[in-house]
């Protein structure tokens, strides 16, 4: 993953995903944008992102490793979407591996200089709890853990997200 300085292509980027359109709030001077290649992670499992990433350009995959060391994939993502929204939410959430499958452009806000902002913010807010990929993925990893047994890994993350 590297954050391309290119205003150009970022002010592209911006256009065609509307991601101006997410956000009640101005998020411009905030905004970086990251070019992701086919391979490599936009999240590591287990580490909290440091950026709110939107996928603007390219498609990704989010899997999750299970306690017993199988990868399980929980969902394909393409743009446009919200990757590590989850963790702003909650950050006590363990994060899952999102990995780019082709070429990604993603554009993204750091959540610590960010957070309050993002929190207040209720059109994100809006945007982010009604996605379909937030509440996929979380469905999937709730019937995935019920149907393995592993229901007692069922996080407050998720019951917060099934909670709104």
């Amino acid at each position: 993953m590297k954050e391309i300085q290119n205003k150009i292509l970022k002010q592209k980027l911006i256009t065609e995903s509307d991601y101006v359109g997410q956000f009640a709030t101005d998020v411009m001077c905030h905004t970086h944008l990251f070019q992701i290649l086919a391979g490599d992670f936009v999240v590591r499992e287990g580490n909290l992102p440091a950026y709110l990433f939107y996928l603007a350009k390219g498609r990704a995959k989010l899997y999750v490793t299970l306690a017993n060391g199988r990868i399980a994939l929980v969902d394909f993502l393409s743009a446009p979407c919200f990757i590590g929204e989850i963790e702003v939410l909650d950050d006590m959430h363990q994060s899952r591996a999102v990995q780019a499958i082709e070429e990604c452009w993603c554009l993204a806000l750091p959540i610590k200089q960010c957070r309050a902002q993002l929190l207040d913010d209720a059109l994100c807010q809006q945007r982010v709890k009604s996605d379909p990929l937030t509440v996929t993925t979380n469905g999937l990893i709730l019937i995935h853990l019920a149907y393995s047994g592993l229901a007692s890994a069922i996080t407050p993350a998720f019951r917060f997200c099934f909670s709104r």
